[in-house]
């Protein structure tokens, strides 16, 4: 009932435990004066409040609430939802459908000097217009001279394939039309083959490597164990030939099939 409470007034609180099962205290996140002292009744089964200072004098924790959780929505609302099958807030998936092109132009108007693009096609049926990619999102992150990530660019897309790959790289390639590939990486996960056909069309000079995290689940499954694991990571990791060169030699020395399996992986 509690976290109900500060879930649906918008406060984070943290629970300690006094004493195991029998007492509880309960503070406000942002060290506010709300706060809560509980005890374990045993006549009733449940902890009873004993005291409460219930003003706070912070603001509301709207997007960083630590009731929030999976398994509170779970609780509040699946039932509701097995009731109510065909129940969906505010609206039905239509209407909130048809408002992204009023989304959109909003969007263009706040934001001048940032390009957006959505994409329909005519239904034969109806001639209705209805959305083409919608599904998987697609994303171009760079890294700063701080070492920091930050997006360039993100499509909705219908599915990983060839064509939602070379519209989305063809849509990069219109807004950077002087960028070519030179001393750039693109990395890939496991769709490999799907995407490098669609970034050799557009950054024919561009290099590509795959993601180790793509790579290893497969490469361990062959070849399993703490301390081919340790290497494989080792040789990822290296910031310098001779640390990779020195993390193959000693896998090689495990297992040459290992590292025969980790060399035809590294692009």
């Amino acid at each position: 009932m509690v976290n109900r409470y500060t879930f649906l007034a918008g406060y984070s609180i943290r629970w300690y435990k006094v004493e195991r099962n029998k007492k509880m205290e309960a503070e406000c996140k942002s060290g506010c004066e709300w706060k809560l002292y509980a005890s374990w009744d045993g006549q009733h089964k449940s902890f009873i409040v004993k005291s409460c200072n219930p003003n706070h004098t912070c603001n509301r924790a709207d997007y960083e609430n630590l009731q929030a959780k999976a398994g509170w929505f779970a609780q509040e609302y699946l039932q509701k939802f097995r009731d109510n099958p065909n129940w969906i807030l505010h609206g039905n998936l239509y209407d909130h459908y048809s408002r992204l092109a009023t989304y959109l132009v909003e969007f263009k108007r706040s934001d001048t000097d940032m390009r957006y693009e959505l994409q329909t096609f005519e239904r034969e049926k109806d001639g209705e217009h209805v959305f083409k990619r919608l599904g998987e999102l697609l994303t171009a992150i760079g890294r700063d001279e701080n070492n920091q990530m930050f997006p360039v660019a993100w499509g909705v897309v219908e599915a990983e394939n060839n064509d939602s790959w070379s519209w989305f790289l063809e849509t990069l390639k219109h807004d950077m039309p002087e960028f070519g590939g030179e001393d750039c990486t693109i990395i890939l996960d496991q769709y490999k083959v799907i995407a490098r056909t669609a970034v050799k069309l557009w950054f024919p000079v561009v290099e590509h490597r795959l993601c180790a995290r793509h790579i290893y689940p497969p490469w361990h499954k062959k070849h399993g164990g703490d301390e081919l694991k340790s290497l494989f990571w080792k040789a990822v990791y290296a910031y310098t030939k001779a640390d990779y060169d020195k993390a193959l030699d000693e896998m090689n020395t495990i297992s040459a099939a290992a590292i025969e399996d980790f060399k035809k992986t590294k692009s």
